[in-house]
């Protein structure tokens, strides 16, 4: 994976440069290439580590539930983070089948696909609308 991971995105709606951001999801290597890719465009990233920390310090524990949304966007706040990015990722895998008859009658072929997606959602830390 790597930053053509992200080329769909509308450069013009980046945050200004200096910009803090919070990166979460529970894909390592997902929100790894998305600060990365964000880093390079000048944007700050709170290092995940601080955010555990902010979390322990609140007794704010994820239940991997909507209430986390909420508690990751008050962390963010208190570490003067503007903005959360919220990532999720899906895979899926399925059955594609094809019949072609051949000169003999018989025929046919199946294959497995598989599909991924990430969605990425940013949310603003005061308003807590969706930007």
């Amino acid at each position: 994976m790597d930053a053509a991971f992200f080329f769909l995105l509308n450069h013009n709606s980046l945050p200004k440069r200096n910009s803090r951001l919070v990166v979460w999801g529970e894909q390592p290597s997902i929100t790894g290439t998305a600060t990365t890719w964000l880093q390079k465009r000048g944007l700050t990233i709170v290092e995940r580590a601080r955010l555990k920390q902010v979390l322990g310090e609140q007794m704010i524990r994820l239940t991997h539930t909507a209430d986390d949304e909420a508690n990751l966007l008050k962390a963010g706040k208190l570490l003067d983070a503007e903005i959360v990015v919220f990532m999720e990722s899906a895979q899926t895998a399925g059955l594609a089948s094809s019949f072609n008859v051949n000169q003999y009658g018989g025929g046919g072929s199946s294959t497995t696909t598989h599909s991924a997606a990430v969605f990425v959602r940013a949310v603003n830390v005061e308003s807590g609308e969706v930007v």
